[in-house]
């Protein structure tokens, strides 16, 4: 285990604010599609929801601990629970309806 993914598990588990992670590979095409939304709605829920990227061919054992099948696969954590998990590619009001009800039930 790299020092890269202790520091990305200390990151999401210490986070005060919901985290979104995307599971992503370079070669996968609807990843790249995904990109541009994803860079969005960091923007859009900046102070509300951290928004991590993961490579999967970088970190494999980051994507197996959250069981990562497909791809891109979200997933919205809040400490040590999984609140939300989507895969392939996501318009963006699918997203944002998702995090918004993900969140939700925290405040």
């Amino acid at each position: 285990m790299n020092s890269d993914y202790t520091d990305i598990k200390v990151e999401i588990n210490s986070s005060k604010t919901p985290v979104m992670l995307d599971f992503y590979a370079d070669w996968c095409e609807p990843c790249k599609r995904l990109l541009p939304i994803f860079e969005e709605l960091s923007v859009k829920y900046l102070g509300r929801v951290k928004f991590l990227k993961i490579d999967v061919n970088k970190y494999p054992e980051i994507a197996q601990d959250f069981a990562v099948r497909n791809l891109p696969c979200l997933i919205i954590v809040s400490g040590q629970r999984e609140l939300t998990r989507t895969t392939g590619f996501q318009q963006k009001n699918s997203l944002e309806k998702r995090i918004d009800e993900a969140i939700s039930g925290l405040n």
